[in-house]
């Protein structure tokens, strides 16, 4: 019995060691050239975008503390918060660019809009 046993692993043991040598034999894919730079492409590319929104978003708020009732300010730092994922913060600025320029009836659509679009309403709105 002890012989089986012993037969039994060292069968085990010479499979595992058989896998692990083809394995090793085996040559890994080379990466498709034109799929890393593509990547690589994408990679930087996102990279300035999320530079060119954030830094949008800085200029918004600047405009906004020269200018605090300019709805447009609002609107436009609205528009940067939605692509970089803020769509509460967005849509506090279009509550508040519908409130100061009622005259221009898209910034109450934009934010009716964009009301549907949020995930959970936002506290204290109906």
């Amino acid at each position: 019995m002890t012989a089986v046993i012993v037969v039994a692993i060292l069968a085990l043991a010479s499979a595992v060691v058989a896998g692990l040598v083809v394995r090793r034999r085996t040559p890994a894919p080379e990466p498709n050239r034109e799929l890393v730079e593509v990547v690589s492409e994408m990679r930087q590319k996102m990279d300035a975008l999320s530079q060119d929104l954030s830094s949008a978003l800085e200029r918004a708020e600047r405009a906004i503390e020269l200018s605090p009732v300019r709805a447009s300010a609002r609107e436009v730092r609205a528009r940067a918060r939605v692509r970089l994922g803020d769509l509460p913060g967005a849509y506090a600025d279009l509550v508040e660019a519908a409130r100061l320029y009622p005259e221009k009836p898209w910034y109450a659509e934009q934010r009716d809009r964009l009301r549907a679009d949020l995930p959970r309403r936002v506290p204290g709105q109906p």
